[in-house]
């Protein structure tokens, strides 16, 4: 069971600000990875499993604590876009 705790007013509604704010900004995210991944999809910019491609590229974008680049993340050799 969780403890008790108290808040202010004031941090209550703080709390709504950041978080409509945060949300409204992970739709946009969310938006653009789509945006990409179908791109990517109609330029033949990968080869493998759709699936996983996708769920990597969410992966990769939404992950706040990795630098890496794309190929590094996913662990992907480069090919000839031609």
């Amino acid at each position: 069971m969780n403890p008790k705790i108290k808040i202010t007013r004031e941090f209550e509604d703080e709390a709504k600000k950041v978080a409509e704010y945060t949300r409204k900004i992970m739709a946009e995210a969310e938006e653009q990875i789509k945006l990409l991944f179908n791109k990517a999809n109609k330029e033949e910019w990968y080869i493998g499993a759709p699936v996983i491609i996708e769920e990597l590229l969410y992966d990769y974008c939404l992950n706040t604590k990795s630098f890496r680049s794309w190929t590094d993340y996913c662990g992907a050799d480069i090919i000839s876009s031609e």
